[in-house]
């Protein structure tokens, strides 16, 4: 299992470090954006593989149920990444809104 968390890893972040970089280069939005979220999915693989590791651990004195609930706020977290990512999407956006490219290039 953890064979396949380190694959789907490697292989989204190698696309997310070329849509990010041709994103800049072509002053893409759209690509810089995608990258962003794609990010999120990455960070997400790393949280439920972490979760996954610590929910299999046995029970213990401290915890006497294991660590199963670790997968629940894998999940918490793996969404409130995307929601950060979403945020800075739309202020970009916004941002760049009120100084569309196009108008600077007019004056």
């Amino acid at each position: 299992m953890g064979r396949a968390f380190a694959i789907g890893i490697a292989l989204n972040l190698s696309f997310v470090l070329v849509e990010w970089a041709y994103g800049v280069i072509s002053h893409s939005l759209a690509l810089i954006a995608d990258a962003t979220h794609n990010l999120g999915d990455v960070l997400g693989l790393l949280l439920a593989w972490g979760a996954s590791v610590l929910a299999r651990r046995p029970p213990s004195t401290r915890f006497t149920y294991g660590l199963r609930g670790s997968t629940i706020l894998a999940a918490l977290g793996n969404a409130m990444i995307l929601l950060v990512a979403t945020g800075a999407i739309a202020w970009e956006a916004i941002l760049r809104s009120a100084a569309p490219a196009w108008s600077a290039r007019r004056s």
